[in-house]
């Protein structure tokens, strides 16, 4: 299955699109390049996924941590951890093969003994939100190749590749294990509170970006300090709740200028942005071109050619 977008809720959770109760397995070709704004924002989802990254460089970004994954190499991300998924500056044309999947596709049923003793341990692990399979580390090496195997095995749908993809993901979820042992051994180092907290305030960026709103609101909209607030967006995305704000309003901005005949000036506004000259020193710092070049260098040629606003 080739995707070129997600699909969020309002706490930005992502909907797994076409999974179903009965078989509670994807598996995804993802190009980079096809995504909007060339990135996948951030997001969280309660489902298990590993990637393995056939082609460029990729960068998950993991609160203030970025991960960086090369051709070859893979990983594991842990169930409601927020990520952002964007290729390396220069880096066109990354792609990477993703199998998502519910813990019941490999416990088989709530309370079993597979969940309990194999898949929780795991899941409620605060301190493991994802982990890096490089092909230098031979039982690693040997987790990227059962990871090829059941991507291309769940890509061909042959008869009976369930089965053989349930088999395949189980033998790599022990090797799994004995990799990540050590980490769940450890003192947990982060409440839920402050992870619920995060996707909160960014859930209320992202509901009222066309606002005038400042920390204090953001920091109110979960009923914690400014200080405290700013301390959270540093140390889960590294940056401050500000530059997120810009961040989110230069995204909306890319996709209007791309997809609709909009006079600049009015993106400006809808985006939260009084002043277009401050909004065109804004944009250009984030992508090293004005709106009018973005939008003639992304306009589909589809659009009328028609520029209704020059700045």
């Amino acid at each position: 299955m080739i995707l070129s977008q997600i699909q969020l809720n309002e706490n930005l959770e992502e909907k797994i699109i076409h999974m179903t109760p009965e078989f509670p397995y994807i598996c995804c070709h993802v190009e980079m390049d096809t995504y909007p704004n060339g990135h996948i924002p951030w997001h969280w989802h309660d489902e298990l996924e590993f990637i393995y990254i056939e082609k460029g460089i990729v960068e998950y970004h993991v609160k203030d941590k970025v991960i960086t994954l090369k051709e070859g190499q893979g990983g594991f991300m842990n169930s409601n951890v927020l990520h952002l998924l964007k290729p390396r500056d220069k880096c066109p044309g990354s792609i990477l093969y993703a199998q998502t999947f519910k813990p019941l596709f490999l416990s088989g049923f709530y309370n079993s003994i597979f969940e309990q003793k194999y898949i929780a341990p795991v899941i409620n692990c605060k301190n493991l939100e994802y982990y890096v399979f490089s092909p230098e580390s031979p039982q690693q090496a040997i987790i990227l190749e059962k990871l090829l195997l059941s991507y291309k095995i769940a890509e061909n749908e042959s008869y009976g590749y369930e089965f053989q993809v349930r088999d395949i993901l189980s033998s790599m979820w022990l090797l799994l294990l004995k990799e990540i042992q050590p980490i769940i051994n450890q003192k947990i180092i982060q409440s839920s509170v402050e992870s619920e907290r995060i996707k909160s305030m960014i859930s209320y960026i992202q509901s009222h970006y066309q606002d005038k709103i400042s920390v204090k609101d953001i920091a109110d909209s979960v009923n914690v300090s400014e200080r405290v607030c700013y301390r959270y967006f540093m140390r889960n995305i590294g940056m401050s709740p500000v530059e997120y704000l810009m961040q989110y309003r230069i995204r909306i901005a890319e996709d209007l200028l791309a997809s609709t005949n909009r006079p600049i000036t009015e993106i400006a506004l809808l985006v939260g942005f009084n002043n277009s000259s401050y909004f065109g020193k804004v944009f250009h710092a984030a992508t090293e071109c004005t709106p009018k070049e973005y939008r003639k260098k992304f306009v589909s040629r589809e659009m009328p050619h028609s520029e209704p606003d020059s700045h």
